[in-house]
């Protein structure tokens, strides 16, 4: 799913207005249309989708915040509306209904009361795996009054900066982290001709390369290496800034002496997971082929299974197990914590194979949740998905699913697994989804030979009150390890969520060492 090791929390609505009176708006108030404008530092005309943010001021806010973001973790506290424009005009200003457009709550509706929001013009088209990022266009943010009694006007009045090493956008600490870990960090880009040949384009492999401090180019010796699977939100600045941070523990030696390699496997389709296919191409190949031998020429890298390791969080903890039992002689153990659903049986709390199986709703009529804090609901699968469908039409989380596990359809695109209006399942792609990439079911059908040489490698983390509802899927992965017989450690932490996960004796990333201090004792046991 779309975490770091960072904790997002925003206020629903209903929390966040307990001081205002929460009426509806009525056919007497004005349609909510806003116009924006393209300011002078954008050279000519601009295009791309536009987005508009909206929620309630707080009560311990006493000025509006420098931004409003959509958040994944309360999907429903942040109305937003999206449309594509292809043209500011000759004008340099577009005016839009925010109701008329991609909403994922209607405006018209919203209870009354004082707003923050702010409008962002996404260039690339890639907010919905990246969020906003360099050349973004961004307004200030407005408090207003809504229901709106007139039209409002808003300037995208500022562009995202580019980041670099010593961004001033980042706070000291990290700027310091940053230049402390740039001796031994190298950015590794290599071309790679089999997604080359399956894009039809110009491909490029990326990754972030840390070195331990007693590394030596000329030395004899060589050092075992972890492979990192970012997160789904992870994005290059993120890779950048994990890096520093275990750049700062090597130099305190609070982890062992290994290779970092933080893997970039995103794509503007979202996070490919490095699982081949027909969508997003041969990820999986590409870096076992490709990536992987460039790297071992390049550094004193111990080319053996056995100091070849995988470590990811959430998507990429799938992606660690994924690469494990698939390339099962090439690595030498993953630990995975807290890993998107492995087993289609319970994907986030749906069990896929059951009949007229709905995404949305259980079969009382009752909205499926799919994220939680401290015990209670905080979004449901439809607001998340309704969310994610607004910001943008491709690169969400469940859009990524799509082209991971689906099979293409005629119009080049993946074939939607569930209806997103109405959240039915269908099970012809459930069917191609489970043969495909199922892994609890690729467990189950291991050969006895596969089995044997994944023994004692897959080890699974994840707490019991995941913020996703993960654990159930985890919970499922056990069951088929011990149906397969297949030796594989699973650990269930009690109350932990998906993002405390590496918490431990008050040291906010006490299991993320330990888990290093383990995956060191594999690749060099004496």
């Amino acid at each position: 799913m779309k975490n770091a090791f960072v904790l997002l929390t925003t206020v629903g609505l209903s929390a966040a207005l307990p001081h205002t009176q929460t009426m509806a708006a009525t056919s007497e108030n004005a349609p909510p249309i806003i116009s924006v404008s393209l300011p002078s530092l954008a050279e000519g005309d601009a295009s791309g989708r536009l987005l508009v943010f909206a929620r309630p001021l707080r009560k311990d806010e006493s000025a509006a915040p420098g931004e409003v973001d959509g958040s994944e973790n309360s999907p429903a506290a942040v109305a937003v509306a999206g449309r594509y424009v292809a043209t500011f005009g000759p004008n340099r200003s577009v005016t839009i209904d925010l109701d008329a457009t991609d909403t994922s709550t209607s405006f018209a509706a919203l209870p009354s009361g004082q707003y923050v929001l702010q409008a962002v013009l996404d260039r690339n088209n890639d907010y919905g795996r990246f969020g906003r990022g360099p050349g973004d266009l961004v307004s200030k943010v407005l408090t207003v009054q809504i229901p709106l009694q007139k039209p409002i006007g808003i300037t995208l009045d500022h562009a995202l900066p580019a980041v670099e090493w010593d961004s001033t956008n980042v706070s000291p600490d990290v700027r310091a982290r940053r230049e402390a870990a740039r001796p031994f960090l190298t950015d590794v880009e290599i071309p790679s001709p089999s997604l080359t040949k399956f894009s039809g384009r110009p491909v490029r492999l990326r990754a972030w390369v840390l070195v331990p401090p007693n590394y030596h180019a000329g030395a004899k010796q060589t050092w075992p290496v972890a492979f990192m699977c970012g997160t789904f939100s992870a994005n290059r600045q993120q890779d950048l800034d994990l890096a520093s941070l275990f750049a700062q523990m090597n130099q305190r030696g609070s982890i062992p002496p290994l290779i970092w390699v933080f893997l970039d496997y995103a794509t503007i389709t979202g996070a490919t997971e490095f699982a081949d296919g027909v969508n997003n191409g041969p990820w999986g190949t590409a870096l076992t082929t490709e990536l992987i031998p460039a790297l071992e020429q390049r550094f004193r890298m111990d080319a053996r299974p056995s100091g070849r390791l995988l470590i990811g969080h959430s998507s990429g903890g799938w992606a660690s197990l994924w690469l494990q039992i698939n390339y099962p002689y090439l690595f030498g153990g993953a630990w995975a914590t807290a890993p998107d659903p492995s087993d289609f049986r319970d994907f986030v709390g749906v069990d896929l194979t059951m009949a007229r199986a709905n995404m949305y709703y259980d079969d009382f009529g009752n909205l499926r949740p799919l994220i939680r804090s401290k015990g209670q609901v905080t979004g449901t699968i439809k607001d998340f998905v309704r969310l994610e469908e607004t910001v943008a039409h491709t690169g969400g989380t469940f859009q990524s699913f799509d082209w991971v596990f689906s099979p293409r359809g005629p119009d080049g695109r993946p074939l939607p697994m569930f209806d997103r209006v109405t959240g039915a399942v269908d099970p012809n792609i459930v069917s191609y989804w489970r043969s495909h990439y199922d892994i609890g079911r690729l467990i189950v059908s291991l050969s006895e030979a596969q089995r044997r040489a994944l023994d004692g490698k897959l080890r699974v983390i994840v707490g019991d009150a995941d913020t996703f509802y993960l654990d159930g899927s985890v919970h499922r992965l056990q069951r088929d390890a011990q149906t397969a017989r297949l030796d594989a450690k699973f650990r269930f932490l009690p109350g932990k969520t998906h993002n405390d996960l590496f918490a431990k004796d008050g040291d906010s990333l006490g299991l993320l060492k330990e888990i290093a201090w383990e995956m060191h004792a594999v690749a060099r046991p004496h």
